[in-house]
């Protein structure tokens, strides 16, 4: 095992090329937007948002079947790393920050909306 502290636009960038991907086996995408706002608070603040885990994909003993995150554009490649913790925040963190589409999510009530979300950068 071994700790990467890969940026979040590197991330996301590999995501959107299909460098990262999921597993088949992982659930879908679930997350409300309180817990988008909250998450991309969190970042804005430079708050810690947990750690994910990533398994390098490829080795001719574990082949899973994979799909890109939910809001990408579809690409034929083959990941080279598979979201094993942390497709939430990733894929909340992709929709709502790279995406040019709204973000198609739930109210705390558990109504259907479909939101865009900003964020602004300050620098001194």
């Amino acid at each position: 095992m071994q700790t990467n502290d890969t940026p979040i636009n590197d991330l996301m960038h590999d995501i959107e090329k299909g460098k990262i991907q999921l597993p088949d086996f992982q659930r879908g995408w679930v997350w409300d937007d309180n817990r988008i706002k909250g998450l991309l608070a969190s970042i804005t603040q430079n708050f810690p948002i947990g750690a994910t885990m990533f398994l390098k994909y490829g080795n001719d003993n574990v082949r899973f079947k994979y799909r890109m995150i939910e809001g990408t554009a579809p690409v034929t490649a083959i990941p080279e790393q598979l979201i094993l913790d942390g497709q939430q925040r990733l894929t909340s963190i992709y929709a709502a920050l790279c995406s040019s589409q709204p973000v198609n999510t739930r109210t705390d009530k558990g109504d259907s909306i479909r939101r865009y979300y900003y964020t602004a950068v300050y620098s001194f």
